[in-house]
């Protein structure tokens, strides 16, 4: 299991601090290709509100 599905399971199930803190440790291991659909993909849908979860998609990137 890699460093973004745990992320999403953490976001799944709401908690959320796990679910950044784990989304940092993805973006540390050069997950790109994994979490790439990170703003349309359903599992991050309760981190999308979130300002860290605004601040991740700026550090990798992509538009808010």
């Amino acid at each position: 299991m890699t460093a973004s599905d745990v992320s999403m399971v953490y976001a799944l199930v709401g908690d959320k601090d796990n679910a950044v803190t784990w989304l940092d440790k993805a973006y540390d291991e050069r997950e790109g290709g994994a979490i790439t659909l990170i703003k349309v993909e359903f599992g991050w849908r309760n981190l999308r509100a979130d300002p860290r979860f605004t601040a991740f998609l700026r550090r990798m990137g992509l538009p808010e």
